[in-house]
């Protein structure tokens, strides 16, 4: 359960960030300190971590303080103890998760650029690889979606749980949840939304061959935008206005 836990605590820390940039400041301090961190020694001070989280925060313009520390204690990310900051014990098992996930948050936090549009926030957690958070992302758009771009949103949702689950090594998982995805975004034309969805659809077809039992492809597939404004505007635009992530149930 603590890899669960940890999974769920990192993607809600994660799509506040995306939110609201403010509250992305964490991110880059996390990482410094699991850096830092190793199974066996989890304990440390804040100045073993603050040459790196100064260079990790610094593309943004951030400058890393304690009061993220602070922060994340509350959260139950890290501990305190006197002078020391700690990694719970029960994430320590799952550092390179950790790290891993912290990491690709700030590579899609510096892809976003500061956009709210909800369909390029999806695309951008998706292409960092940070597919988890992009099934609960992409899972709100869904619920709250008008009726014909609900089964485009669903087919979004599964293809990111299908990455997701491979990540975990579950082929049988993978291959189901791409198959589902795949048949919830056959109706819709190769440009829905302001997205390449022929070129994700092409993309995927070695998946589908890899999760039933083929070659591995070379390249991740990425959900691209459409390349000209008229096909950005795509069906109905407005069907992304107001709509936000929220949290799932995927285990």
């Amino acid at each position: 359960m603590s890899y669960v836990e940890l999974k769920h605590l990192l993607a809600a820390l994660a799509l506040e960030a995306v939110r609201d940039p403010a509250r992305a400041r964490w991110a880059p301090v996390a990482l410094a300190c699991a850096e830092h961190a190793s199974p066996r020694e989890s304990r440390f001070q804040w100045r073993d971590c603050l040459t790196r989280a100064v260079a990790l925060s610094a593309p943004f313009g951030w400058k890393p303080t304690r009061r993220e520390i602070t922060r994340l204690v509350k959260r139950g990310l890290f501990e305190r103890r006197g002078d020391l900051i700690v990694i719970p014990p029960r994430f320590t098992a799952h550092l390179e998760y950790f790290k891993r996930q912290t990491a690709r948050l700030l590579q899609a936090l510096a892809d976003l650029q500061g956009t709210k549009d909800p369909a390029r926030i999806a695309a951008v957690l998706f292409n960092a690889g940070l597919y988890f958070e992009c099934h609960e992302w992409c899972e709100g758009l869904w619920k709250r979606a008008p009726g014909a771009s609900k089964d485009f949103y669903h087919g979004i949702v599964q293809v990111a749980a299908a990455f997701y689950h491979h990540e975990k090594g579950n082929r049988h998982g993978s291959r189901t949840l791409l198959g589902k995805g795949l048949a919830h975004l056959a109706p819709y034309p190769d440009v829905y939304l302001g997205i390449d969805l022929g070129r994700l659809r092409a993309d995927l077809a070695p998946w589908t061959e890899h999760f039933a039992g083929g070659p591995r492809p070379t390249d991740f597939p990425r959900i691209k935008p459409a390349k000209s404004q008229r096909e950005l505007r795509g069906g109905n635009g407005s069907a992304l206005e107001g709509v936000a992530g929220e949290r799932s149930s995927l285990a």
